[in-house]
C-alpha cells in the first residue's frame, strides 16, 4: 500500500509505477490516496506500507494554497494557478517503516531512487 497526497506528485507517481511494474518480479502495488500531512500517520499505524511525503512548505498566513506545479492538471476552472518563483522547492522523499523485510518494499524503494 503506497499512500500519496491526493493530487501531489502525479507525474512522479506515475514514473515510479511504471518502471517499478517493469521489473522482474514485481508486486502489483496499490495506491492509497491521502489527505495533507495524512501519510506519516499511515505508515505509522500500518494503513500503508511506504510513502511519498514532502518537505514542509513555507506558511503563508493568508488563505492560499502552494501546490506543485504537476497540480495544475486538477484545478477547476475557478482557481487560479500563479507561479510561484521564489519558494524553496519541495522535496519528495519515499519514506517507509524501519522495520519493514518486504522483498516488495526493497524492490520499490530500489527503484525509486533510480529515477
Amino acid at each position: 500500500m503506497l499512500a500519496v497526497k491526493a493530487g501531489a506528485s502525479h507525474e512522479l507517481l506515475h514514473k515510479l509505477l511504471d518502471a517499478y511494474a517493469a521489473e522482474p518480479g514485481a508486486a502489483e502495488i496499490e495506491v492509497l490516496p491521502s489527505g495533507t500531512c495524512d501519510q506519516e500517520g499511515m505508515l505509522r499505524d500500518g494503513r500503508a506500507d511506504v510513502a511519498l511525503v514532502h518537505a514542509p512548505l513555507i506558511a503563508l498566513g493568508r488563505t492560499a494554497a502552494v501546490f506543485p506545479d504537476s497540480a495544475r492538471a486538477w484545478l477547476w476552472a475557478e482557481h487560479a494557478a500563479v507561479p510561484l518563483t521564489d519558494a524553496p522547492p519541495v522535496v519528495t522523499h519515499i519514506a517507509w517503516p524501519a522495520h519493514s523485510r518486504s522483498l516488495a518494499l526493497a524492490g520499490l524503494i530500489r527503484t525509486a531512487t533510480r529515477l
